[in-house]
């Protein structure tokens, strides 16, 4: 039950707290400009969602050394 629950809250913090974090500021910019970061596959430098992204990587990346 304990190891359940906190990988599930590291996904929570490290996934979906970004993810709707850049939702609900991503609407107070332009349309245009919301799809291309979104479906972006490389990060610009203006990106503001790059740090996130960053810390997103890295926690898969202890992840995965984690798990094997």
């Amino acid at each position: 039950m304990g190891p359940a629950l906190s990988d599930f809250f590291f996904l929570k913090i490290m996934f979906f707290y970004p993810m709707f974090i850049r939702y609900f500021l991503g609407n107070s910019q332009t349309k245009d400009k919301r799809n291309r970061e979104l479906f972006s596959t490389k990060t610009s430098e203006e990106d503001w969602y790059s740090g996130n992204k960053a810390e997103v990587k890295v926690f898969f990346i202890n992840w995965n050394k984690k798990k094997t």
